[in-house]
C-alpha cells in the first residue's frame, strides 16, 4: 500500500466531511475544552497517555523512512501536560480555554 493510500485511509476515519484544517480545530478545541476541566491527576496520565501514543506513532512511522512524519520529541508530551499541572487550576483552565477560543476563530463562517 503507498503513503497516499494509507494517509487517505487515516483522513477518512476522521469524523468530518473532508480532513481540512477546519476539521483539526474544531476537534482541538474539543479536546482543550476537556483539559480545561481535567484535574491535575487526570491531567497528568493523559500527558503519560499521549506520550506513549506518540512513541509508538514514531515506530509506527519508522517503518516507512521515505514518508515525511512530524512528531513530538520524547518527553515533550508528558513535560507540557506536567507543566499544565503544575499551574493554578483556575489560571490552567483560563490558557486552555483561551486555545481552545483561538481555535475556534479560525474556523470560517
Amino acid at each position: 500500500m503507498l503513503p497516499e493510500e494509507i494517509a487517505n485511509r487515516i483522513a477518512g476515519l476522521i469524523p468530518c466531511e473532508n480532513a481540512s484544517n477546519e476539521c483539526y480545530n474544531l476537534r482541538y478545541a474539543e479536546l482543550l475544552d476537556q483539559a480545561a476541566n481535567m484535574d491535575d491527576l487526570a491531567l497528568l496520565r493523559s500527558g503519560i497517555e499521549g506520550e506513549k501514543l506518540e512513541r509508538d506513532f514514531r515506530m509506527f512511522a519508522n517503518r516507512f523512512p521515505y514518508a515525511a512524519v512530524v512528531t513530538f520529541d520524547e518527553g515533550e508530551v508528558k513535560d507540557t501536560f506536567l507543566g499544565l499541572a503544575r499551574l493554578d487550576r483556575d489560571a490552567r483552565k483560563i490558557v486552555l480555554l483561551e486555545f481552545a477560543k483561538h481555535y475556534r476563530s479560525k474556523l470560517k463562517g
